[in-house]
């Protein structure tokens, strides 16, 4: 009978229940970069020349030949469809249920 360290079973127990920090970064950039490339190149490059480039909106204007206030415009546009395209990815990936706005109880539609 082979005996086991309680020690090194807690410690076992504890890597299991905590996923590595630097795999669940790489999982999420690498779904993040996914979601960015779906973006129309119009609101992506604005995306990547501030997030990424962190130019300002008035930077990003001259670069793209366009008003600073359609950055803006494209910026929160991109990340509103980053929102809704992620959401929607992580709950047809989960099959979760999802509650419409505004829906009550046992208003959930299964994905």
């Amino acid at each position: 009978m082979v005996s086991i360290d309680p020690e090194l079973a807690d410690s076992a127990r504890a890597a299991v229940d905590r996923p590595d920090p630097v795999a669940s970064t790489a999982v999420d950039r690498d779904r993040l970069v996914r979601l960015i490339a779906t973006l129309p190149l119009t609101l992506r490059s604005v995306v990547v020349l501030h997030d990424v480039y962190d130019l300002s909106h008035d930077e990003i204007a001259t670069q793209l030949e366009i008003s600073s206030a359609v950055s803006r415009v494209r910026l929160h546009r991109a990340r509103r469809q980053l929102r809704s395209t992620g959401t929607a990815e992580l709950v047809v990936g989960n099959s979760a249920l999802v509650e419409p706005a505004g829906a009550t109880d046992g208003d959930a539609l299964a994905v």
